[in-house]
């Protein structure tokens, strides 16, 4: 059987849901990466912490595309740079082992 997801998440979504795994208080986001991203709040916060992190670049013109649907491959570069990165130690909520790289 396979289960699909009923609403399709956004990069800056998944961003935000990898920031709240990782050690947020690590380290403070640099600087402001991205002209799509507002300055201010928890998106921007997320995405200047993963970009300062390598777990994202962008499209290469400036632009991350918060809103754009997150695909499968987005998904799967993001979850292996982060695993590179050790910034991730907060277990599962369900008891399952943490992400490490």
């Amino acid at each position: 059987m396979t289960r699909r997801c009923e609403k399709r998440r956004s990069c800056g979504e998944f961003v935000r849901a990898l920031y709240k795994l990782a050690d947020e208080s690590a380290a403070e986001p640099k600087q402001d990466h991205f002209d799509d991203v507002p300055p201010e709040g928890s998106l921007a916060q997320s995405v200047r912490w993963a970009a300062d992190s390598g777990i994202v670049n962008g499209y290469g013109n400036g632009k991350f595309g918060p809103d754009d649907p997150v695909t499968r491959e987005q998904m799967a570069a993001m979850l292996y740079r982060n695993a590179q990165t050790g910034e991730t130690k907060k277990p599962a909520e369900d008891g399952s082992p943490p992400l490490r790289g």
